[in-house]
């Protein structure tokens, strides 16, 4: 097979980038034959970019789909959307809420895949997001989670809370004040669908920067619910480490108080025998 002359190569590369725009080239200024070129611009006419498919997914998703078919939609997009330039496109395109408000759809699957799209653009891009937009999202899951039977999909409003959650952010305060932690903590002994990880990660990554968060969370069995998972011998021992860090995250001393260890009070309910290394020495010694 011969190779593809340079001026022809030059040609691909310069118009790939958007193959949208292939159609208004000016070929009578390139050096060659114009026949030359037709073949490669109907080539290039037929590819459309990651970004391009994305939205055009977007649009077909809001025409009326069968359930099924609304479903393989939103597996595709959610392949796209990996990508963090085109989870860029979609952001800055504002189309954010035709996945919101599929968020409370009667078909599972359809939950589930909106719920991984807007935790994936979340992750690559929260930044773009409009504030109100932002909070119309936490709204949502906080009132979907309490209600939702599929672990599945539990499993990734986990990871959407966890992707939007942050220091500097007003949504942490809605966070709290819908009961957030108190959710998130009744999730912690889910062993299913790997929600008892995100749950303790996000409860650990909120603790970090939050105070009342941690003082909310003593109300709570979080306590517990970490000794539960130390004691159980059969856990993940990345989930223990998880467990680690954010029992360290929750014994931050707060403004004017030294709240007692809490790997004091699960030394006495465990007698010593199955702590596993909760203490503070170990926390130092192997932070991840």
């Amino acid at each position: 097979m011969n190779a593809l002359p340079l001026s022809l190569l030059r040609f691909c590369i310069e118009h790939s980038d958007d193959p949208s725009q292939i159609a208004n080239v000016d070929i009578s200024r390139f050096d060659r034959d114009p026949k030359d070129y037709e073949w490669l611009m109907a080539a290039l006419g037929d590819l459309e970019t990651d970004s391009t498919k994305a939205m055009r997914l977007v649009e077909k998703i809001q025409t009326g789909l069968s359930d099924n078919d609304l479903e393989a939609a939103l597996e595709a997009l959610q392949y796209l959307v990996e990508d963090i330039d085109v989870a860029n496109t979609l952001s800055k395109k504002k189309v954010l809420h035709v996945l919101v408000d599929l968020l409370p759809h009667d078909f599972t699957k359809v939950r589930y895949w909106s719920s991984w799209i807007v935790a994936s653009l979340a992750q690559n891009c929260h930044h773009l997001f409009q504030e109100q937009m932002l909070v119309d999202i936490i709204n949502h899951l906080l009132t979907l989670m309490p209600q939702e039977k599929d672990n599945q999909t539990i499993s990734k409003q986990l990871y959407a809370l966890s992707s939007m959650l942050s220091e500097d952010s007003n949504l942490n305060k809605i966070f709290l004040e819908r009961s957030g932690i108190e959710l998130v903590v009744s999730l912690m002994l889910n062993e299913e669908a790997g929600i008892n990880s995100k749950a303790v990660w996000l409860l650990s990554k909120v603790f970090g920067f939050s105070s009342e968060a941690r003082n909310i969370a003593k109300e709570t069995d979080f306590l517990k619910n970490i000794e539960t998972i130390s004691a159980n011998s059969e856990a993940p021992s990345e989930l223990k480490n998880k467990c680690k860090i954010a029992l360290s995250n929750f014994e931050k001393e707060s403004d004017n108080s030294t709240p007692e260890p809490a790997v004091t009070r699960i030394a006495v309910n465990q007698a010593g025998a199955t702590i596993l290394a909760l203490g503070p020495a170990s926390l130092n010694n192997n932070p991840n």
